[in-house]
């Protein structure tokens, strides 16, 4: 990379990096405290409403903000023109949400859903208010923006969760708490940015960015279907009750693992894209990030399957004890889910939608199989379908991206085979500490002082060049 492009990566990875530390310690922190106040059933009636936000967040985007981002060269038009789309579409979808709410509140008998329903969906209409802002700063890699707006509407959004939770509002509080999100996070957006739609609206700017953004839009759709068919499968097979205790796993494990995949994702996606046309270069920055990704994902989601049963314990006592081999299996399935992230950033780099959308009808259509099979088994069975369909999406995800890159299989596995290694003797080191300590929360702290302390270790006796670099990056002593 030349001298600004490693600059602005590393400003990127940085103020990501700040982003989603600063979001997960919030997200923990006031998780931890609803989830003390308020029962599972909450959590459960939550999980539902979020199915048809998740829906409809697809249609806020349209998959038209990363087809700006990908687009080498935008204008205003293209600008006022997404935003104009994406804003008449999110008010069409409210609306209809607005009318079957009722319905919505009849089929799961629970008539509080009608209300929760149309105030919670007006989510998606503060999100695309602030969308064309975000691929502005995401395309200029000014990152430092995007994590000042979300620092902001975290932290008064965690306020208002926690006051209403403590007056015994209910599930109010977790409904304002993602509501209230959308809408700060867009209004400074608006402030720190200085784009503005103009009056003008381009079928020709529309139909540019169509080609890209059509089929992350339709990727994104069925993607969010089949995550979401589990929630309403378990809300129908099962309880709402059972309901509580997967979304709350699915909701904690997902906080590292997007965490760690936006983060990458931001830095990676526009460093790639702006270099598309140099396959040497491709091939150096994507085999680092590789290696960063193993180096800092796998640790990571090991130890904290190792150390989740202490972890639930310390935090929440017996109460979510159901959670937790759900919330392990998840982990699981989160490692596949990264490293297949890091594949998708590459191809969509170099505009090849299409391989993402084919492999994610492979995705589904295993997934349906699994779904099948296992959901009278169990709702572990279920999560273990998932896992095994995520093993097999990465894989063909790997071979896609050797074909159409030429960046080869034993290529990628070159770049993890160390992480996995030294991440094993971690995990030996940190399971030893359940033969000396039975208390949960020493268990806790020394089990992840342990892995910390080992992997590092290992790293430096090994002479780990990516330790080394990352060491220097946070030092600010090297550049990317």
């Amino acid at each position: 990379m030349n001298d600004r492009l490693k600059a602005k990566t590393v400003s990127a990875l940085v103020w990501s990096t700040i982003d989603k530390v600063f979001t997960q310690v919030s997200y923990a922190v006031t998780g931890v405290i609803l989830a003390n106040i308020l029962p599972p059933e909450d959590f459960g009636l939550l999980g539902i409403v979020l199915v048809f936000v998740a829906f409809a967040n697809i249609f806020s985007d349209s998959g038209f903000t990363m087809a700006l981002v990908q687009k080498k060269v935008t204008t205003s038009r293209d600008y006022s023109t997404v935003f104009f789309f994406n804003l008449g579409i999110c008010v069409a979808i409210y609306l209809l949400l607005f009318l079957a709410a009722p319905w919505i509140a009849s089929y799961y008998e629970e008539p509080r859903l009608t209300l929760l329903t149309r105030v919670i969906c007006l989510q998606i209409i503060f999100i695309s208010l602030g969308l064309v802002q975000t691929g502005i700063l995401m395309k200029t890699m000014n990152i430092r923006k995007l994590t000042l707006a979300n620092l902001i509407a975290l932290s008064l959004s965690a306020v208002f969760a926690i006051l209403l939770a403590l007056n015994g509002y209910g599930i109010w509080a977790l409904v304002i708490q993602v509501l209230s999100i959308s809408f700060f996070k867009t209004l400074v957006l608006w402030i720190v940015s200085s784009w503005r739609p103009q009056a003008v609206f381009s079928r020709e700017s529309l139909r540019s960015t169509f080609a890209v953004g059509s089929h992350m839009m339709l990727t994104s759709f069925i993607s969010t279907f089949f995550q979401n068919i589990y929630t309403l499968l378990i809300s129908t097979w099962y309880s709402i009750r059972d309901l509580g205790f997967y979304t709350q796993a699915d909701k904690w494990s997902r906080m590292g693992i997007t965490a760690l995949s936006q983060t990458i994702g931001n830095a990676i996606f526009p460093a790639l894209s702006s270099i598309q046309d140099d396959n040497e270069r491709m091939y150096r920055v994507f085999g680092k990030m590789s290696r960063m990704t193993a180096y800092l994902s796998f640790p990571v989601f090991v130890g904290l399957i190792l150390v989740t049963a202490p972890l639930f314990h310390t935090l929440f006592g017996d109460k979510w004890n159901p959670s937790v081999p759900m919330f392990q299996l998840f982990l699981l399935k989160g490692i596949f889910f990264v490293l297949t992230s890091l594949l998708n950033n590459y191809i969509m780099a170099i505009g090849k939608t299409r391989i993402i959308f084919r492999i994610e009808v492979i995705k589904n259509i295993l997934t349906l199989g699994a779904i099948f099979v296992t959901l009278p088994m169990g709702i572990i069975a279920l999560i273990i379908g998932q896992v095994v369909v995520g093993v097999v999406q990465y894989l063909i995800t790997s071979y896609n991206v050797q074909k159409v890159t030429g960046y080869g299989m034993w290529r990628q596995m070159k770049d993890l085979i160390p992480y996995v290694a030294l991440t094993g003797v971690m995990a030996i080191g940190v399971r030893s500490m359940k033969l000396f300590i039975t208390h949960d929360t020493l268990l806790l702290v020394a089990g992840i002082s342990a892995g910390v302390c080992l992997y590092l270790l290992l790293n430096r006796l090994l002479g780990s060049h990516i330790q080394q670099e990352l060491f220097a990056i946070v030092l600010r002593k090297k550049k990317l």
